[in-house]
């Protein structure tokens, strides 16, 4: 489960940090040792930031998770 954490950090003028966020990953076992994972997650930008923009920043970031996600459980232990 993910939570906001946006009270823990100091505000700022040079990043527009994202305000309510919340989300949760399941990790769902398959068959032939295969596992399906699912992130499921909202975020809404502070600031005066246009909804196309913030739609694309978390689109491509929760993109960027997963192939980051990916090369690590690909890695031999």
């Amino acid at each position: 489960k993910i939570i906001d954490y946006t009270h823990h950090f100091p505000a700022t003028k040079r990043y527009v940090r994202m305000e309510k966020v919340e989300g949760t990953w399941e990790i769902i076992p398959q068959q032939y040792q295969q596992v399906l994972i699912r992130y499921t997650g909202y975020g809404e930008p502070s600031g005066n930031l246009p909804r196309w923009l913030a739609n694309q920043l978390l689109v491509s970031s929760t993109y960027d998770t997963f192939v980051q996600l990916q090369k690590l459980l690909s890695k031999e232990v």
